[in-house]
């Protein structure tokens, strides 16, 4: 089992740049970072990957500056957090111990359970920032004809707008009004 000054949970920009600055600040510390994927993403070039950018291969992000500075990676997930301990359990059965934790574990779609239907098997997909799911939903989006993509937000709205640009395709925004009670006659 090996033993670290720092773990950083998480490999995405904030888990890099986390890991890159504690590095920066302490070299003589060791810092390991985990991540549950070997490839990761820039979350805000995501919806380009459906038309201008043409693959998740070409927004791909790794943590080469945590790397440069004598950081290590490990790629795997971390099951259980044992804080009295200081040990981490791994999916794969390791353990590693830390004196530090810090968390940048990133976000999660939020799932519209209110919509009936949100959680079919087939047809129904959400926007991860996970490089092997965002791999999966481009595979789908490549053979889809139409399209309905739900949301308002800045990803939703630029992810329809990039599919709308490919031919042949029916792209659908759908989002919730809000109604300012104030503005009604």
């Amino acid at each position: 089992m090996n033993s670290y000054d720092v773990v950083v949970i998480g490999g995405g920009p904030s888990g890099i740049v986390t890991a890159a600055t504690v590095k920066k600040q302490h070299p003589d510390k060791s810092i390991l970072m985990i991540k549950e994927e070997d490839k990761g993403v820039v979350p805000c070039g995501i919806p380009y990957v459906f038309h201008e950018l043409g693959t998740v291969d070409e927004n791909v992000m790794g943590p080469k500056p945590f790397l440069d500075q004598g950081g290590e990676v490990l790629v795997d997930t971390v099951v259980k957090v044992d804080t009295k301990e200081q040990l981490l359990h791994l999916k794969s059965g390791g353990k590693v111990a830390f004196h530090k934790l810090i968390f940048a574990t990133g976000s999660r779609p939020s799932i519209p359970t209110f919509i009936k239907g949100h959680d079919l098997p087939n047809g129904v997909e959400y926007v991860s920032k996970s490089y092997s799911s965002l791999s999966r939903l481009k595979s789908k989006t490549d053979v889809a004809n139409k399209i309905i993509v739900l949301g308002s937000g800045f990803t939703a709205v630029e992810i329809a707008e990039q599919l709308a640009q490919e031919e042949n395709k029916e792209v659908h925004l759908v989002f919730r009004a809000r109604v300012n009670a104030s503005n009604q006659g």
